[in-house]
C-alpha cells in the first residue's frame, strides 16, 4: 500500500495510523537533503524501541522534488536504511 507524499518521516506518526501502520510513505525532500539525518532526529526522539514496534511494517521512501529516489528507511527498525534505492 503507498500512503501519501510527505515532506517530513514526523508524519508517520499521523500517515501511519491511517494506513494501519503497514506500506510504504513517500517523503519528498528537496534535492541533497540527506534522509538519513531525518531518520536519526525520527528515531532519537523515540528513545524507547517499543515506541517504534509500531511501524515495523512500514516504509519511508524518500525522493527529491524530480522523483530522485535519496533511500528507503524501515521506520520501526532504527537504524536500518538504504540511501539512493
Amino acid at each position: 500500500m503507498r500512503g501519501p507524499v510527505v515532506d517530513d518521516p514526523e508524519h508517520a506518526s499521523t500517515y501511519g495510523k491511517k494506513m494501519d501502520y503497514r506500506g510504504e510513505l513517500l517523503i519528498q525532500v528537496p534535492a541533497g537533503t540527506d534522509p538519513k539525518v531525518l531518520m536519526d532526529a525520527f528515531w532519537s526522539a523515540r528513545k524507547d524501541d517499543r515506541l517504534l514496534a509500531k511501524f515495523a511494517d512500514l516504509y519511508a521512501a524518500f525522493r527529491d522534488p524530480d522523483g530522485k529516489p535519496l533511500g528507503l528507511w524501515m521506520i520501526g527498525a532504527r537504524g536500518m536504511g538504504v540511501p539512493g534505492v
